[in-house]
C-alpha cells in the first residue's frame, strides 16, 4: 500500500473515531494549520517582506490556489523572521521558562529538548530557529515526531492570531 493511500486510511479511521462535533473540528482546522505551515515553509527565506505579498499573488495565479496574501505575509513574519536565534542553546532558556519545563506533545517532565515544530535539518521543510517554532518535547515525541509537523498542546496560545484557531480554544 502507498505511503500517501495509508496516511489517508489512517486520518480516515481517526476522524471516524472522533465523537463530538467540537473534536471533528479542532482535527480539521488542525490539518488546515499544518497545510498552512508546510506551504509557508517552502517560500524563500530571502525574499523581502515587501516582495512576500506579490509573490503569493503569482502562485495564486500559477496554480489556481486562493491564498490570503496579507494574512500569509503576517504569519511568515511571525514565524520566519520575528525573534530569532543563532542557534537552539540560545533560545533553550527561554523556551524552557516559556514552556514550563513539560513536553508540549505528551506532558513528560524529563528528557526534554527543544524540538522545531517546523523541522530546520529536513530536506522537505526550511523551519528556523525561532521562538514561535520552537517548543519543549521529551526525547521520545522528538524522535517520534522527527521531520515531520505535528502541533504541540500550546500552539494555539503561541498562535492567537492563526484564522484555523478552533473557536473557544483557550489562549490564556
Amino acid at each position: 500500500m502507498n505511503k500517501l493511500l495509508k496516511g489517508f486510511l489512517n486520518y480516515k479511521l481517526y476522524v471516524e473515531n472522533l465523537t463530538t462535533e467540537k473534536e471533528t473540528t479542532k482535527f480539521l482546522k488542525s490539518i488546515c494549520e499544518i497545510a498552512e505551515l508546510e506551504f509557508l515553509s517552502i517560500l524563500p527565506r530571502n525574499i523581502k517582506p515587501n516582495q512576500l505579498e506579490s509573490y503569493i499573488e503569482k502562485i495564486n495565479l500559477k496554480f489556481g490556489t486562493h491564498y490570503d496574501s496579507k494574512y500569509l505575509k503576517m504569519r511568515w513574519q511571525k514565524i520566519f523572521k520575528d525573534h530569532l536565534y543563532k542557534s537552539k542553546s540560545e533560545a533553550g532558556p527561554i523556551i524552557v521558562k516559556r514552556d514550563k519545563y513539560i513536553c508540549q506533545y505528551c506532558s513528560r517532565v524529563n528528557k526534554l529538548e527543544i524540538h522545531h515544530v517546523i523541522p530546520i535539518d529536513a530536506k522537505k521543510y526550511r523551519g528556523v530557529n525561532s521562538y514561535y517554532n520552537m517548543v519543549l518535547a521529551c526525547k521520545k515525541c522528538n524522535l517520534e515526531i522527527s521531520n515531520s509537523i505535528r502541533l504541540p498542546k500550546n500552539w494555539w496560545e503561541l498562535h492567537p492570531d492563526s484564522k484555523h484557531r478552533p473557536m473557544g480554544q483557550d489562549t490564556k
